[in-house]
């Protein structure tokens, strides 16, 4: 019975690591590369600016605009910079993560294969398969390890590709992120610089998709 409950385990973490370890990296590499930093310093002159009369101190004003197109210009140098290499570190992960992932299923395989995971099931139940419940098996009325093995992992690939549950967290995530996004472009005169929306979109798509 133990089987049972290890195999459902080990086919979840299976494919809960494949689907987002990929994310979790992309999330690490944004912080690491400092981008948040230098948005967080837009945000803190923008503040700063809005406090500003353009009209009664405009010298102050335009310094701080330079300030932030500066800063803008200089995340866009490093999303740049970085692409290149954040999608060469994401490559080498996901590849030695698919390695680990076939290499443990085979030798999970390879040492229950043999195993009894349900005994003594009515034969008429699984006919005319009940040779392919119990394969490798040769016992009838019983279901191998292998059998419920791909079975787990069937449905573990299922439900957390199609989960309402992970489509619902997923549209939450991404309104947040566009919402996050919106709230931190830069006003110049009421409106919105082609420059900055051009990095917001790009980062957006490459560096937080979900």
């Amino acid at each position: 019975m133990d089987l049972l409950f290890w195999s459902i385990i080990f086919s979840y973490l299976n494919f809960l690591s494949i689907k987002f370890t990929p994310k979790l990296i992309s999330l690490f590499l944004y912080y690491y590369n400092g981008e948040q930093k230098i948005k967080s310093e837009i945000l803190l002159l923008e503040k700063e600016q809005s406090k500003i009369s353009i009209v009664k101190e405009f010298a102050k004003h335009a310094k701080l605009q330079r300030k932030i197109n500066m800063l803008i210009k200089q995340m866009e140098y490093n999303f740049q910079k970085n692409v290149s290499r954040n999608m060469k570190i994401k490559m080498t992960c996901t590849l030695i993560l698919y390695f680990f992932s076939v290499v443990s299923n085979y030798i999970f395989i390879s040492k229950y294969r043999y195993e009894i995971v349900l005994d003594q099931l009515p034969s008429e139940w699984f006919s005319p398969f009940s040779w392919l419940i119990s394969w490798p098996l040769s016992k009838v009325g019983t279901m191998s390890f292998f059998f419920w093995f791909c079975c787990t992992n069937y449905v573990a690939q299922a439900t957390v590709n199609g989960s309402l549950v992970l489509r619902k967290l997923k549209s939450i995530l991404l309104c947040s992120t566009k919402m996050d996004f919106l709230n931190d472009v830069v006003q110049v005169n009421g409106r919105q610089p082609k420059q900055l929306t051009w990095v917001k979109d790009t980062h957006m798509n490459e560096q937080v998709t979900f």
